[in-house]
């Protein structure tokens, strides 16, 4: 399932001030998709420098004149796109900020941020806590004799073995190193804890 885009919204700037507006903007993803981290291209309609004034909002390159385009402010309604890279082992809840991709300012001054809030889709097999990730497995209670190994899917699409060691009980967790979800900006990886039921 790939990202959704919803929720844009505005946040103006100083009062009086010709800053653009900040853009705030949700995108759903997957816990997939965090995993493996992706670009997504960003369109959004927005105020963008009027193309017939340049953004000074003078007719002609004369000061004393508005431009019809846009009444004077330098700049129109129109689309706004660009792609926006979504890092590896992003956590619900995350804001990506990027400088002048939200609304153009009035006549030629900065435009404001975009901030794009990534909201993560509950999983149907596994829950998150930070980094690591956890799962429950039931087995028949005639396969949890000590050394029995069985196979359980990984975040990665793949599959890992799983042990039973000895003493162990229902309910108990097994902890499988560095299968869990990456730490952003860093070579580090979470854990994935397996609960087995039996």
């Amino acid at each position: 399932m790939g990202a959704d885009h919803n929720e844009r919204r505005f946040a103006p700037g100083p009062e009086g001030s010709l800053r653009g507006a900040d853009v705030q903007y949700a995108i759903n993803f997957t816990l997939h998709d965090a995993f493996t981290g992706k670009t997504v291209q960003i369109e959004i309609p927005a105020l963008v420098a009027c193309p017939t004034c340049s953004a000074t909002g003078n007719a002609a390159g004369d000061p004393r004149v508005r431009c019809p385009s846009c009444s004077g402010q330098g700049r129109v309604t129109g689309l706004r796109s660009f792609s926006v890279e979504i890092p590896r082992g992003i956590d619900d809840g995350a804001k990506i900020r990027i400088g002048g991709e939200g609304e153009s300012g009035i006549r030629g001054a900065p435009a404001g941020d975009f901030l794009l809030l990534v909201k993560l889709a509950p999983h149907h097999v596994f829950q998150r806590s930070g980094a690591d990730l956890y799962c429950r497995v039931r087995i028949l209670k005639e396969f949890a004799t000590p050394g029995r190994q069985f196979e359980v899917a990984a975040i990665d699409s793949g599959r890992v073995t799983v042990t039973i060691p000895p003493d162990f009980k229902s309910g108990q967790r097994l902890r499988i190193p560095e299968k869990g979800m990456p730490i952003p900006n860093s070579i580090q990886t979470g854990d994935m804890y397996v609960e087995v039921i039996f």
